[in-house]
């Protein structure tokens, strides 16, 4: 089950993590229904990362930062802005960023193959 922050508690380890970029991290004042459906869980997020800027929400295990799934004013990731582990060229580093789909925020450890070397 998850929390308000659409965070949740690992049964084997018991530390707490996120699925999704969280409604908490953007705006703590947008506030998740507690309905177990994409449609709600994507309207919950994209309302509270709606004008935010890039931001660092995060440091993945191989030390490169995990962005918001947002950029410029709110602007979100299309999925072929992406590689397949969600990381993404920025300022000549390569970084992760979170998204409103599958896999959310770490597919892998990139840099990955992209939509367009395999066209």
């Amino acid at each position: 089950l998850y929390d308000d922050c659409m965070g949740t508690v690992h049964n084997a380890t018991g530390m707490y993590f996120y699925n999704t970029p969280s409604n908490c991290i953007a705006d703590s004042s947008v506030t998740w229904s507690g309905k177990y459906n994409n449609s709600d869980i994507n309207e919950t997020l994209r309302n509270a990362w709606a004008s935010k800027d890039r931001t660092p929400i995060g440091i993945s295990k191989d030390g490169r930062v995990i962005y918001s799934p947002t950029y410029s004013a709110g602007t979100i990731y299309d999925d072929c802005d992406i590689d397949i582990c969600n990381g993404i060229m920025i300022s000549g580093q390569y970084a992760y960023v979170s998204t409103f789909y599958h896999p959310y925020i770490i597919g892998c450890f990139g840099p990955g193959s992209t939509p367009k070397n395999i066209r």
